[in-house]
């Protein structure tokens, strides 16, 4: 969702599998999309005040938890209790949108035959629903606005003239539109190698010996001359 835990100011609140949609039509509240992308038959996110649901129905949404517990106690994906969707599962926090904030109450979870959500919510919005049927036709509304439903006018279908600044952006998904308010899709893991004393290549060097014990004589790689002695040949 955001960048560091302080969220508020700046923070990319729609979630990451919402980029690749495809806008049709915006009225400000309320906004219809063409998935690009479709990864279920049908999913959906209600959330009325301090309480919201979601679910999916044949498929894996990315912007929706996969889990398992009951009156804040999960037994699914690891242990825990009164967790944050995102503390809960913090390798797919950043896909949550602002789910990455809710805490969890009860989940059911039968795979990818389907799955489903309740939290307790930080009231965000009076109302607001997002809907996926036929694997690809959405919509999102929300009442006042609400940071993941994204507010936008269209003065014909797929053309955006306002988003909320003005603008005229045509057949977009909505990462082309707002790229700054999209949760990223997700990055390649860093994984950082401890370093020996001497320098970055130090821990490659103490790694050599050991490959010279175990490995035989004749797999090993055949070392460069030096140039001093290439050239004298």
């Amino acid at each position: 969702m955001g960048k560091g835990e302080g969220k508020g100011e700046g923070v990319m609140m729609i979630a990451a599998n919402k980029g690749d949609y495809l806008v049709c039509q915006s009225c400000i509240f309320c906004n219809t999309y063409i998935d690009t992308s479709p990864s279920t038959c049908g999913s959906g996110t209600t959330n009325v005040c301090c309480w919201a649901n979601d679910y999916v129905c044949v498929g894996v949404d990315s912007g929706i938890p996969m889990a398992c517990g009951t009156c804040g106690l999960y037994c699914f994906p690891k242990c825990g209790c009164c967790k944050t969707a995102g503390k809960l599962i913090p390798d797919k926090a950043e896909a949550f949108g602002q789910k990455e904030n809710w805490l969890m109450c009860n989940s059911c979870c039968c795979g990818p035959l389907g799955y489903e959500n309740d939290y307790f919510v930080p009231p965000a919005t009076c109302c607001a629903c997002e809907q996926k049927q036929c694997c690809i036709c959405v919509c999102d509304a929300a009442l006042p606005c609400s940071p993941d439903v994204p507010m936008m006018l269209t003065l014909l279908p797929m053309c955006v003239i306002c988003s909320p600044a003005p603008t005229c952006k045509c057949c977009k998904t909505l990462r082309g539109i707002k790229p700054e308010a999209v949760a990223p899709a997700g990055a390649p893991v860093a994984v950082e190698l401890p370093e020996a004393a001497g320098g970055p290549f130090a821990a490659d060097a103490a790694a050599v010996p050991l490959l010279k014990k175990w490995v035989p004589e004749h797999l090993r790689p055949r070392e460069a001359a030096p140039v001093a002695e290439v050239l004298e040949r």
